[in-house]
């Protein structure tokens, strides 16, 4: 072979390689401001005395979505961690167990809020990240952990695999890793947008993790904040149960709350009558006389509680 041919074919060489470089360097910039973008956003998350998870700022005020794989359905003492070693009294204000949600609220400043997606979006092969509190990295390092796979399936999950959760549904599969406590993390694009919320309801024989749809959870993100029917007119969000209508969430200041319903009550009957869905019981209301006194009994902790509650005229809730 000539020197000159042996001179091109080193020129050719170098430029190959130097291509190849910069590709690196230009992913992995890309990975970095994702990590730089979102792990502000992400929270480690405590139920109890043992059970961990993650959670994500999706509002700055302080509102932050998790999953009920990651708090659990019945512990009160709530701790949310940010970096910067930073510990808040975290408030339940909404659990939706058919979608694995829990909302948290915490009373904090300069929060930055994680940028929401349109899940219908997403693509197979695409990039997809999770940032989480992996194995309590928060809380011992100060550090969000970040794993990158892709977006490797989309499928309907018909049953539960894991203690507390009870959503079936589309489910967004990835080959990141969800480590432990990192159930209740952000699934991000490339964007760095939230696309799904990592859940640990997966199937062990598949090997990878999953997600549930933002776009399924988005309905539930926000409470109104006027009247729009005549269930949030009471002040309740329902949810249709075994043993009746579980109340999912009362709102302050409203008729049900000064009446003393609370969250997690199961509503049974009204004035002696049962009820089986919230649209049964929104009728009951929605027909009454303004004023109407209405006897409402419940189950809490598994004891009858009877509670009366008044229907008012509609522009009084």
């Amino acid at each position: 072979m000539s020197s000159a041919v042996h001179r091109a074919f080193f020129f050719v060489f170098i430029i190959a390689v130097s291509t190849l470089y910069a590709g690196d360097k230009d992913i992995s910039k890309i990975h970095t401001k994702i990590y730089k973008d979102v792990s502000p956003s992400v929270v480690g998350v405590t139920f109890g005395t043992q059970q961990r998870g993650t959670g994500v700022i999706i509002d700055e005020g302080g509102i932050i979505l998790t999953s009920t794989t990651s708090t659990g359905l019945n512990n009160n003492a709530v701790y949310v961690y940010i970096r910067g070693h930073k510990k808040y009294k975290g408030e339940v204000i909404k659990v939706v167990k058919s979608k694995d949600l829990v909302l948290l609220k915490i009373d904090a400043k300069d929060l930055t809020a994680i940028e929401l997606g349109d899940s219908d979006k997403v693509k197979l092969g695409q990039i997809s990240y999770v940032l989480g509190d992996s194995f309590n990295s928060i809380f011992t390092d100060d550090q969000v952990t970040m794993s990158m796979g892709v977006i490797s399936s989309f499928y309907e999950l018909r049953e539960t695999k894991a203690r507390d959760s009870a959503y079936k549904g589309k489910v967004i599969e990835t080959s990141a890793a969800i480590n432990p406590n990192s159930s209740g993390a952000p699934l991000v694009n490339v964007d760095g947008e939230l696309v799904g919320l990592a859940s640990l309801n997966y199937n062990t024989s598949r090997f990878t993790g999953l997600a549930i749809p933002i776009n399924e959870l988005k309905p539930f993100l926000k409470r109104p904040t006027t009247p729009t029917n005549s269930l949030s007119q009471l002040g309740l969000e329902l949810e249709d149960a075994k043993d009746g209508i579980e109340i999912m969430d009362v709102f302050t200041d409203s008729v049900s709350a000064k009446a003393g319903l609370k969250r997690s009550d199961i509503i049974t009957s009204i004035n002696d009558e049962k009820v089986g869905s919230g649209k049964e019981l929104t009728n009951k209301f929605t027909e009454a006389k303004a004023k109407t006194d209405h006897k409402i009994k419940i189950l809490r902790n598994g004891k009858e509680i009877e509670i009366h509650i008044t229907s008012e005229d509609k522009g009084s809730y």
